[in-house]
């Protein structure tokens, strides 16, 4: 039977997309394909891995957030936050994706809609990890929309949204 991942740190603890992240734990697998690794539920390719140690890059778009191990069924999260960040002059505000905040939240969460064509109209959706559509809302590119989650119970939730051929997905989590 295979014993619960365990993650007891990371190094560096924060850093830009593509930075190299070393893993450092008990009960992963070596076994390639039998390990995952998540920045705040974004998938990230490992580069190596073994019982103890795995190297992975932070995925393109990977936000603050924990990094989980997961073996088989088993996921093990990290405590502490792993934190992203962008090198002034990356990035142009719009091309870093959407972005959800405060996250998580237990009321209300803003999805600022920045990267999306200013006045078109976004399709909004909340789905839980299983698929299944939860809510949808109309909103207009460029701006924000706040969205009440009281209604949702607490755990995982994937926010999408599309406008033509754009699209952004973001995992929050409802306290």
């Amino acid at each position: 039977m295979t014993a619960l991942p365990v993650v007891t740190s990371f190094t560096p603890t924060s850093g830009a997309v593509g930075t190299s992240v070393t893993i450092t734990g008990t009960n992963f697998d070596n076994t390639p394909g039998n390990t995952t690794v998540k920045f705040n539920g974004v998938f990230a390719p490992l580069t190596s891995n073994t019982a103890t140690t795995i190297i992975v890059p932070v995925p393109p778009t990977a936000t603050t957030g924990p990094i989980s191990v997961s073996v088989g069924s088993l996921t093990g999260i990290s405590a502490n936050n792993f934190t992203v960040t962008v090198t002034t002059g990356d990035l142009h505000p719009s091309s870093a994706g959407m972005l959800i905040y405060p996250n998580p939240s237990s009321d209300e969460i803003t999805v600022d809609l920045g990267c999306f064509e200013k006045g078109k109209e976004v399709d909004v959706t909340i789905v839980d990890l299983g698929g299944q559509l939860l809510d949808k809302r109309l909103a207009t590119g460029g701006g924000t929309i706040t969205l009440d989650v009281r209604h949702l119970p607490s755990g995982n939730f994937i926010l999408k949204a599309a406008q033509q051929k754009m699209s952004y997905s973001r995992q929050f989590v409802k306290q």
